[in-house]
């Protein structure tokens, strides 16, 4: 039986409804929590499973995501595929490897992400994964919902929604005086 993401969201109450900004800077009325659905280890290893299954065949060899909402996830897929997990941290506007953590000349890394938005911390970490000499071979997210798609890389992910999203100065929620809640990680940093 295959793993059905948005019955899990649901589920897991993991859809929230309101006015957030993203960590793209972005408002919309609607957020992924997936903290809450992660906490579940059997949610979590059905999520990385599936994952794992749709890049199965690219001969990954290590499984990278950005703190903080990749790291689980890059754990879990990672398992499913008997491959190191690792994740990359923020050091200022970029991300970089720490902990001792490294790739060989040519290792084939998979990047994971738990929410695609602008998909930008997810380009970051695969520039990241090049820059020390190694290939990314795709992204795998949990939800996309920015319609995120790159030219330079494969991507795939187990939900994907057109979640309505809004600049700061055109946001209607704003507009509405609806209080503005900042549920996710560190904000991305403008380069």
């Amino acid at each position: 039986m295959s793993y059905n993401l948005e019955e899990a969201l649901v589920r897991r109450e993991a859809i929230l409804k309101g006015h957030f900004e993203l960590a793209s800077g972005k408002h919309s009325s609607i957020y992924f929590q997936l903290a809450r659905l992660l906490s579940y280890p059997e949610e979590a290893n059905s999520a990385g499973n599936a994952i794992a299954e749709l890049f199965r065949s690219e001969n990954v060899e290590s499984v990278i995501g950005p703190a903080i909402g990749g790291i689980v996830l890059s754990f879990v897929v990672a398992q499913a595929l008997n491959l190191p997990s690792y994740f990359a941290e923020h050091r200022g506007k970029n991300f970089i490897l720490r902990r001792g953590f490294k790739f060989h000349k040519g290792e084939r890394v998979l990047v994971v992400e738990d929410v695609l938005t602008t998909g930008g911390s997810a380009m970051d970490v695969v520039e990241l994964v090049k820059k020390n000499d190694a290939v990314p071979v795709g992204i795998g997210a949990l939800v996309n919902r920015g319609n995120f798609h790159s030219d330079q890389i494969v991507s795939h992910a187990l939900f994907e929604i057109t979640a309505p999203m809004y600049e700061p100065g055109r946001c209607p929620l704003c507009l509405d005086k609806k209080p503005l809640e900042k549920p996710g990680s560190s904000p991305r940093k403008k380069k």
